[in-house]
């Protein structure tokens, strides 16, 4: 039995009084500048790449590495002692397009978040809301635009209490029904909103007016995938049913040509039928043919 206390919903003991007086005098005498070039808090969530039934709120905080590119750090929370889960970076459209073909599968669009409100810019600071929405919407009209690449690196959603395994490709959602294996759109994005003062539906309408751009035909591969197992899925279905449906009739037919047989049919008559029976049978191997190819 792991004997291990939990603190911050990790494992590992409390801080001690000799690290919390370090780190109150490192904050003092150090310089943090890459952390203070953080310059936006982001919420939203995402989908494991592997798994799309599983999703997980993350809190982004981004800095700009330039005006192609940002970096962002990923927490499972925005207090204080959040658990650091995973990195996203974000490129502009002309930087994708530089990329090779693989590399841009493992990138998603950001229209979805932003449109349907599901994106949001918490706000914890006494500035006026109308004030903030103005200064989230103009991070709105960016972000709509941009491809994002997250690896998180900490399973939280399934209970991990240390950051467990190779790190997991994620993926951003790209339509509200992609979210019913968790909820719903409306519920968990809701729940979300009820916690950090959002509200999603507002939100949408405000940000009906910003364009949606075209997105590249060689991002989202996650939900592009799903859709092909499905369509894949689907006909493997209808293959097997036509194949039974098939191989009733032929059983019907071929109980049916022994009665004919014992007709009076001429036989130019008979001939037919056999004819008839032959082509279906065809048919049939054919169909059974095609249905293993794709198992």
């Amino acid at each position: 039995m792991d004997s291990h206390p939990i603190t911050n919903e990790a494992k590992g003991e409390p801080i001690s009084t000799k690290n919390t007086v370090l780190t109150t005098g490192a904050s003092i005498v150090q310089d943090f500048k890459p952390v203070k070039h953080l310059c936006a808090h982001l919420n939203a969530f995402h989908a494991y790449a592997s798994d799309p039934n599983r999703c997980v709120e993350t809190n982004h905080y981004c800095a700009h590495l330039n005006e192609d590119v940002r970096q962002c750090i990923l927490y499972d929370s925005p207090e204080p002692n959040a658990r650091l889960i995973g990195i996203e970076y974000m490129i502009t459209p002309r930087l994708y397009g530089t990329l090779p073909l693989e590399e841009r599968k493992l990138w998603h669009s950001h229209v979805f978040e932003v449109k349907s409100g599901m994106l949001i810019m918490p706000n914890p600071s006494p500035l006026p809301n109308v004030a903030w929405e103005k200064a989230e919407v103009a991070e709105m009209e960016t972000v709509v635009g941009l491809y994002g690449k997250i690896f998180h690196l900490w399973q939280t959603d399934r209970g991990d209490q240390l950051p467990l395994g190779m790190p997991q490709l994620m993926t951003s959602f790209t339509e509200a029904g992609q979210m019913e294996a968790v909820g719903g759109f409306e519920k968990v994005v809701g729940e979300r909103d009820e916690r950090m003062g959002g509200d999603w539906k507002r939100k949408k309408e405000e940000r009906a007016y910003i364009e949606e751009p075209k997105v590249h035909e060689d991002a989202d591969q996650t939900w592009k995938r799903q859709l092909l197992l499905f369509q894949l899925e689907t006909f493997n279905i209808a293959t097997a049913l036509s194949t039974l449906y098939i191989s009733v009739l032929l059983y019907e037919l071929e109980e049916d040509l022994e009665a004919i047989h014992r007709t009076t049919l001429p036989t130019p008559a008979l001939k037919i039928v056999h004819n008839l029976v032959d082509l279906i049978q065809v048919i049939g191997d054919e169909g059974l043919t095609g249905s293993e190819k794709h198992r």
